[in-house]
């Protein structure tokens, strides 16, 4: 099979546009739910551990394309906000669309003791976002948001 080195490099040139504009887009939905007054915590490179990233980030790189939450009253609103949530669920292993996942339940199912006294909740929903749109991402998660106010 012969390769087109034109179509090739033009698919190449759309990747790199792509993940710049995720990462915009990434950073937006990451500030909108930090204001949100549901969210207790978010957990992003950009703030969460930014002079360790820093550090090893490679010159005009971003910050990731995931991120992950914890909603206040998680034992009670997690679940809730999951099943609202009109996203693609499952784990993430590169997909170009958005998933969303209840990481440490998946993760971790028989050490869920051992993972809250280490700080990570069974409650953890983390989002990897994919090429959508932000209005298209962040109205799909200010609904599943309202759902439980």
């Amino acid at each position: 099979m012969e390769i087109d080195p034109d179509l090739y490099l033009s698919q190449v040139v759309f990747l790199l546009m792509s993940i710049d504009q995720s990462l915009m887009k990434i950073s937006r939905l990451v500030d909108l739910l930090i204001e949100d007054p549901l969210i207790e915590k978010v957990w992003y490179p950009k703030y969460e551990t930014r002079e360790s990233y820093d550090a090893v980030r490679r010159s005009g790189g971003g910050f990731s394309g995931l991120f992950s939450i914890k909603l206040k009253n998680s034992e009670e609103k997690a679940q809730r906000f999951y099943d609202a949530l009109k996203l693609c669920k499952g784990p993430s292993l590169g997909a170009n669309f958005t998933l969303v996942c209840p990481y440490t339940l998946l993760a971790h199912y028989d050490e869920l003791d051992w993972c809250e006294k280490h700080g990570v909740s069974k409650w953890l929903i983390r989002i990897s976002v994919g090429l959508e749109s932000y209005e298209f991402l962040s109205k799909r998660i200010l609904e599943a948001l309202d759902e439980i106010r």
